[in-house]
């Protein structure tokens, strides 16, 4: 009795360790760490939202260029003297033979001043440039009259062509008389009011009309002596016998009425360089030149 006693409590203590050790086993499995979940990650940014760029920096805009300052206004000339008479006689296109014959008939008349527009291609002449040294030694006024008499007011005549008229008759005018000339005066009296020439421009209120092969001594004598006026800019051509002839007699004429002969800077008040900006063709005749510079338009 003790042996089956002592048998069944063996048994029971076995079962009892192999339920315990299956107790353990499962006990055991459930007690793993689960590792942490760790993301990557990704370097895919198809799907990422770009914040917007910040804004450009634009520069202010600039303020308009100022517009360049107009020539300063030449002084208003004097109220009229009705005892007055001053006239600018002036000459075109020269120096020729009849330019020296003018001068001839001048030339004791210190009270006579006038005005000769020279082409700088007859300045290559000795025997001009010894005329127009006499011109100038004698007191008259050299204008620039262009180099080869083009004509300024065609689209042709580009910025560099009318400087080079202008620049080579001013070099010779100096080369002979050592002073530059302070007014010009365009080919056939002919400009375009929107270019700057840099000289005063001179036309004039009195022409005769000389130049026309069917004018006489007599229609351009009676022309000028019943037009002359206080303050008027006579045109002449000194390259023709008729218009000499017909000077001479008026001269004398205009002298019997009291009229005095001023050279064109002397009846504009003008100075080298002074009052580019306008042009005249009397003293009560002037109008601005809207260009205040060259353009660059070559």
């Amino acid at each position: 009795m003790k042996k089956r006693l002592s048998a069944l409590l063996l048994t029971l203590a076995f079962l009892m360790v192999v339920l315990l050790t299956s107790c353990g086993e499962a006990a055991g499995g459930n007690d793993q760490v689960t590792p942490p979940d760790i993301t990557t990650p990704s370097l895919n940014h198809e799907n990422e939202i770009d914040e917007p760029p910040p804004p450009v920096q634009l520069d202010p805009p600039r303020p308009p260029e100022p517009e360049p300052p107009n020539p300063p206004e030449p002084p208003n000339p004097p109220p009229p003297d009705p005892t007055q008479r001053r006239i600018a006689i002036t000459f075109d296109d020269g120096p020729s033979v009849w330019t020296s014959r003018i001068l001839d008939r001048v030339e004791n008349r210190d009270d006579v001043r006038l005005t000769f527009y020279v082409i700088g291609n007859r300045l290559h002449n000795q025997t001009n440039r010894d005329i127009l040294l006499r011109a100038y030694t004698m007191g008259h006024e050299i204008g620039n009259h262009s180099y080869s008499h083009r004509n300024f007011s065609l689209a042709s005549t580009t910025n560099a062509i009318l400087r080079n008229e202008l620049d080579q008759t001013s070099n010779l005018i100096y080369e002979i008389t050592g002073t530059r000339p302070a007014t010009m005066r365009p080919p056939f009296g002919a400009f375009n009011r929107n270019r700057n020439y840099g000289y005063p421009v001179i036309i004039w209120n009195m022409d005769p009309q000389d130049w026309r092969n069917t004018a006489t001594v007599d229609q351009i004598y009676q022309y000028i002596v019943d037009r002359a006026t206080n303050g008027s800019i006579l045109l002449l051509h000194d390259i023709y016998e008729r218009t000499y002839l017909a000077f001479s007699r008026a001269l004398d004429t205009l002298t019997e009425r009291g009229f005095e002969f001023v050279t064109v800077s002397e009846l504009l008040g003008l100075t080298p360089g002074s009052h580019w900006g306008y042009y005249f063709r009397s003293t009560t005749h002037r109008r601005y030149v809207i260009a205040p510079v060259f353009d660059n338009q070559d």
